[in-house]
């Protein structure tokens, strides 16, 4: 049956019959309904894809590589100590002397930074690319350690038996010490949703969300175009605000490490930030072209309702 339409005007034609108001209020109810599970959604991740982006093992490593790690602070035996105090209780602990002066020299000559650095690329790795759960393994970090060691120091360990057994049995009691597996315990949750599986899930469920609503919208793109750019602008008022959020809350979530996460979380705000801005562009367009289209058809039909003989003035 042929239905009278503003573009077929024919009034001997018959009407399109009304929607029922309860089917109807039930359509916007789903639209409503997906429209936010939609946003929460699409905010997920955008997040997980920012974090990813900026926490690379290439980004730790060079991050970590500025990080003076004198007084870096690693959880030990229920509270904190600092790199410096461990190094000087282990090596006096082992029968030799040291004062603190002596730990810039320490530093340079046992690869401190690399040792952290290759730690904090393993925790990366673990963290976000489903590698192994990082150890502080006493013999591998003696192997570094010794790596970089003046050829006469070196001499003079090898009169003590060799020096890679040696220091590995010296660092035994306080890499034990430093608990690890409960902050990685802690992180688990974390972890999980910011995996790569967890990611490719999301990405899928935004789209079905999206085609479901496009479909909730009679599949016709003018009607779309309103509900999608109330949800990117949602979006991206939630990421743009998280952006913001991120390094003001993190010395409220760890004392002890807020100075050395600034500069990764600043990376990850300016990642919400650059999303927040493409979002606002899309939904700038999708709004013009719904008020485009609305002006437009409401141009039309009151053009036909205009009187076409002037007489009728």
């Amino acid at each position: 049956m042929t239905y009278y339409t503003p573009d077929n005007p024919n009034h001997a034609l018959v009407f399109r019959p009304k929607k029922h108001p309860v089917w109807e209020g039930i359509r916007i109810a789903l639209i409503v309904l997906v429209s936010i599970l939609l946003v929460l959604s699409l905010t997920l991740t955008l997040f997980s894809a920012s974090v990813r982006m900026a926490v690379t093992p290439e980004n730790v490593y060079l991050h970590v590589r500025t990080i003076h790690f004198e007084d870096f602070p690693l959880p030990y035996n229920g509270s904190f100590t600092t790199i410096s105090q461990l190094m000087l209780q282990t090596f006096n602990n082992a029968g030799f002397n040291l004062q603190e002066s002596d730990i810039d020299l320490l530093f340079d000559q046992f690869s401190i930074p690399v040792i952290f650095a290759r730690f904090a690329q393993d925790f990366v790795d673990w963290f976000l690319f489903d590698g192994s759960r990082p150890v502080l393994n006493p013999d591998e970090i003696a192997s570094i350690a010794l790596s970089n060691v003046d050829e006469s120091i070196m001499a003079i360990l090898y009169f003590l038996g060799d020096p890679a057994a040696l220091l590995g049995k010296i660092l035994v009691t306080p890499l034990s010490a430093i608990d690890t597996d409960s902050f990685f315990d802690r992180l688990e949750p974390l972890r999980l949703l910011f995996s790569a599986d967890a990611l490719a899930m999301l990405i899928s469920g935004t789209l079905v969300l999206a085609v479901l609503l496009y479909c909730l919208c009679r599949c016709r793109f003018m009607e779309f175009c309103l509900p999608l750019w109330i949800v990117i602008l949602a979006v991206c008022l939630l990421i743009g605000t998280a952006g913001f959020l991120l390094p003001a809350v993190l010395p409220y979530l760890t004392v002890a490490y807020a100075e050395y996460l600034t500069d990764p979380l600043i990376s990850i705000s300016f990642n919400l930030w650059r999303c927040s801005l493409i979002g606002i562009v899309i939904g700038f367009f999708s709004f013009s072209v719904w008020f485009l289209r609305r002006i437009l058809l409401h141009l039309s039909r009151h053009g036909e309702n205009l009187p076409t003989d002037p007489a009728g003035f």
